[in-house]
């Protein structure tokens, strides 16, 4: 009897864990790890992909690797893709990455994330630290291409109505300058300006004259619709309405 119940638990045990690539039993353990069951395969290894990303504060120029094996290897890749000793660089494995750059083009920091915001906050928190104002000038992915985080800006002039607005600005002062001249206020003090990262942006404002911004991912009429939000809630006033709206990027 006990000879017989150990061939069944042994048949048992034969059946139901395999470690083969094609399982035919009831269970099949796979050599990396994991189980699966009748007519499944067992995955491959998993396999980690590095990217670098690189960029010049003073020019903007920039340079990505991607789907590398090795994180150094990437880094050096886009640091000598990017120019060299000029630029600054950070690598990073399954994870977003960010550089962010002062506004004086003297201090940099990175931040790496599995979420882009996070990467984003942790570049500009790095940066911050020399006690100057940063933003987030590059973001990448270890299998794809980094992209230039451009600048966007809107104007209005309460002396003349003009309004101006300007897209794929490299620089915040850039974007802001750009939109005042646009909308005529090169010398006037009294125009107001709004620059943004977000895709897309707008000023809105009501009987009481005071301008308003408002940001949005989505559209340039969400982006009106939060300025205009914005407005009836600073001033209470029912009638705010979009004065001018733009895009970060213009194709």
């Amino acid at each position: 009897m006990r000879k017989l119940l150990l061939l069944i638990v042994l048949l048992f045990g034969i059946l139901s864990f395999q470690s083969l690539a094609g399982c035919g039993a009831q269970i099949c353990t796979c050599p990396y790890g994991g189980y699966v069951t009748f007519g499944q395969d067992c995955p491959g290894p998993s396999i980690t992909y590095y990217g670098g990303i690189a960029i010049n504060p003073h020019t903007r120029s920039f340079y990505s690797a991607w789907n590398y094996r090795n994180g150094e290897e990437a880094e050096a890749a886009a640091l000598k893709g990017c120019g060299g000793n000029s630029c600054v660089s950070t690598w990073a494995s399954s994870t977003y990455m960010a550089i962010a750059i002062s506004e004086d083009e003297k201090n940099w920091g990175y931040g790496a994330s599995n979420n882009q915001s996070d990467a984003w906050d942790k570049a500009v928190s790095m940066c911050q630290k020399s006690g100057k104002t940063c933003h987030v000038a590059l973001v990448g992915y270890p299998n794809e291409k980094a992209r230039y985080v451009y600048w966007g800006s809107v104007a209005y002039n309460p002396d003349t109505g003009q309004t101006g607005k300007t897209s794929n600005e490299l620089r915040k002062r850039a974007a802001e300058n750009q939109a005042l001249v646009n909308s005529g206020c090169t010398y006037n003090p009294n125009c107001y300006f709004y620059a943004f990262q977000t895709a897309y942006g707008a000023l809105a404002k009501g009987e009481s004259n005071k301008v308003y911004s408002g940001t949005s991912n989505k559209s340039l009429k969400d982006a009106e619709k939060q300025a205009e939000k914005n407005c009836k809630k600073g001033t209470g006033d029912k009638q705010c309405k979009a004065l001018i709206s733009s895009a970060k990027n213009k194709k």
